[in-house]
């Protein structure tokens, strides 16, 4: 009974959360969505249509991250940005910020699992300049496994350990393609970086070391810095190194969501 108890008060927030963010009737037809199994879930938020894959974790991420997507966004300081770098685009919700904000900037997102591609395009449907890199970024080319979580695809890394405590047994192995970010930023002719924005689930370093000449020609950076990751401390030091200052954007699970960038770049 204790049980029954607890998980149906865990629904009861979890709803409540949606109905904060997306209102009742919206937060009726995502529960009825997600119950019968649709692969995409489609979600109303401050009146636009966005989407986000379908697993156990979809209403939580609904109720809990996208606002603090948003508000990373919303932090960029840089009012006209020309080159943003999206390392880890997921779904495209932080994309879509980013692209409604700055419609002129070219967008490159960088996203290696197979099923999130389609729903990227589905987000940024209203966008141009944007260019889907199916590739995950590390310190070279070549192809490397990855692994892929079904019960919540926000976690899918190159890192197994960062994710062996969500179930490890079911964890899908694919491989995939990887380049690393000066390699892409030679290929492309891209002289600077106004955003870089990292979310890889603890191969952060993997792509630091890739990234020794675009790193420097960065203004400024978003990483999600979580010490559930053995990395983290080491990453940290590395950045504020780097850029010499940072912010505090969102708090998150055992870390943050962090904001780097130079005071004095490109005066």
């Amino acid at each position: 009974m204790n049980n029954f108890c607890e998980k149906m008060m865990g629904v009861v927030n979890t709803l409540c959360r949606l109905l904060q963010a997306i209102g009742l009737i919206e937060s009726c037809r995502v529960v009825l969505s997600t119950l019968f199994g649709k692969r995409i879930i489609p979600f109303k938020y401050k009146g636009n249509r966005l989407y986000i894959n379908n697993d156990r974790s979809t209403l939580y991420h609904i109720g809990h991250s996208v606002n603090k997507l948003e508000k990373l966004a919303q932090s960029i300081e840089n009012t006209n940005p020309k080159t943003i770098i999206v390392v880890g685009a997921n779904c495209g919700l932080y994309s879509f910020f980013v692209g409604k904000r700055f419609p002129e900037a070219n967008l490159y997102l960088f996203e290696p699992t197979p099923d999130l591609i389609e729903i990227i395009y589905k987000n940024l449907r209203g966008f141009h300049n944007f260019e889907v890199v199916e590739k995950a970024v590390l310190e070279k080319r070549g192809k490397v496994k990855f692994y892929i979580n079904p019960h919540s695809q926000q976690t899918n890394s190159i890192d197994k350990e960062s994710i062996e405590f969500n179930l490890p047994q079911q964890l899908k192995e694919v491989y995939v393609a990887s380049v690393s970010l000066d390699d892409f930023c030679k290929d492309r002719n891209i002289k600077k970086i106004d955003v870089l924005k990292v979310d890889i689930q603890g191969t952060e370093l993997r792509l630091l070391k890739g990234a020794e000449k675009t790193i420097k020609v960065t203004s400024e950076a978003f990483f999600e810095v979580t010490f559930l990751f053995k990395e983290a401390a080491s990453l940290l030091n590395l950045l504020i190194k780097e850029f010499g200052s940072y912010s505090l954007v969102n708090e998150i699970i055992m870390g943050a969501d962090l904001r780097f960038f130079r005071k004095n770049y490109g005066k």
